[in-house]
């Protein structure tokens, strides 16, 4: 794959549109075939958190609906992602036909919207899902074009994604905000004012191993799939505890300096 700056420039702007293709050889209308089937086959291996943290996180009290609905939203999610990248890649071929070379609209931009008009077909829970998850990513990729100091910080990425995390993950907890975010913490009882500090880390513990188990068997899919228990690295186990966990103990320790301050004034 040659990285789109590159097409602009001669002489490769002016080669086959061929070089986008993943097989050699390929028409267009024939790598657009093939991009659907690869990216139904690529999309459904990227969004199979989509598809199993819904059900890991609601195994007790699965029922028939509420599997049928997680996996068409998977499904769905899986289709409109595959079509809207192949038709971007097809639009670009055929903005290189019409112009006689690659240009600065077609590279991907043009065909990007246009392929994105798609969305308007889109079921609402599987919009939410796609302006949540993309709209950070389009952001990032504006401040790298236009070189921000932010995006060659890793602290500094990190900082601002745990501070919008907390913000979310509060919102859930206390039952104001119900969109989509990756991980949904337990909503708290009406009477969580009146917990005491054991009961509180006794609720986060059972939580935080609620979202062990989900990590563990998240890690497992791929050994399990290749057959080599070798390949287990706990990567999703150690990310998703160490996420929660922290969250679990600010809400705590916020908690109880909040009780503190109360009880001196």
């Amino acid at each position: 794959m040659v990285a789109p700056s590159k097409l602009l420039e001669p002489p490769l702007n002016r080669m086959h549109c061929a070089i986008l293709h993943s097989l050699p050889g390929q028409s267009c209308t024939k790598a657009l075939l093939w991009n659907l089937y690869r990216n139904h086959v690529s999309s459904a291996k990227y969004y199979s958190p989509l598809l199993l943290l819904p059900l890991l996180m609601n195994w007790r009290k699965m029922s028939k609906n509420m599997l049928l609905s997680v996996v068409k939203n998977y499904v769905q999610s899986v289709s409109f992602a595959a079509w809207i990248n192949a038709i971007t890649f097809y639009l670009i071929c055929v903005g290189r036909r019409l112009n006689g070379r690659f240009v600065f609209i077609f590279i991907p931009y043009l065909p990007c919207w246009i392929a994105s008009q798609l969305s308007w077909l889109m079921p609402p829970q599987v919009l939410h899902f796609f302006v949540t998850g993309t709209t950070p990513a389009a952001l990032e990729s504006l401040m790298r074009y236009f070189h921000f100091g932010l995006v060659h910080s890793p602290m500094a990425q990190t900082l601002i994604f745990m501070i919008c995390s907390v913000i979310v993950l509060h919102y859930q907890q206390t039952r104001k905000y119900s969109g989509f975010w990756f991980i949904r913490p337990a909503s708290l009882p009406d009477d969580n004012k009146d917990w005491t500090i054991l009961g509180q880390v006794q609720q986060g513990l059972r939580e935080l191993r609620s979202y062990l188990g989900i990590g563990l068997a998240m890690d497992l899919l791929n050994p399990l799939m290749r057959r080599n228990i070798k390949l287990l690295r706990p990567k999703m186990t150690s990310f998703l505890a160490g996420y929660i966990g922290l969250f679990k103990w600010s809400t705590i320790v916020g908690s109880h300096r909040s009780s503190q301050c109360k009880r001196d004034t």
